[in-house]
């Protein structure tokens, strides 16, 4: 739920910021991702929720790109249609068992070269990242 954070290990993220607090476990936010040149960099808004079932010891976060929320601006390309699924699950005292899927139209014109490296890097660099936070927090 720390948007601001996101710049700190989501991939290649330079801006993220709460619109709106639906619920303590749901939110909107807009994001603007740095785009390798030649391509121009792409924003999004996008309204994410979190459950979480204590039986299971698991989480599950899903995140939708919304519509209507925010006006789109000449700076940036907006990302048309977007859904994230994480599902996350607590092994043991020091294991986390993290299951993520994407789908992503990224909008406007993208190399073909361009979209299969980001997604092939974006969640490697994400999750290199997000381990470096929780392991310095240790």
């Amino acid at each position: 739920m720390d948007v601001p954070g996101y710049t700190k290990w989501q991939f290649n993220t330079i801006e993220a910021n709460v619109i709106k607090r639906i619920s303590p476990s749901e939110q909107i936010y807009h994001a603007v991702v740095k785009a390798p040149w030649p391509v121009v960099d792409r924003d999004m808004v996008v309204r994410m929720k979190i459950q979480v079932d204590k039986n299971r010891n698991e989480a599950s976060i899903d995140a939708e790109s919304v519509k209507g929320i925010l006006p789109s601006t000449d700076n940036y390309v907006r990302v048309p249609s977007s859904h994230a699924h994480w599902t996350v699950k607590q092994r043991d005292e020091k294991n986390l068992e993290v299951r993520y899927t994407m789908q992503i139209d990224p909008g406007g014109s993208v190399p073909v070269w361009l979209a299969n490296w980001v997604c092939a890097q974006a969640p490697y660099e994400s999750f290199r990242n997000l381990k470096a936070i929780i392991e310095k927090k240790k």
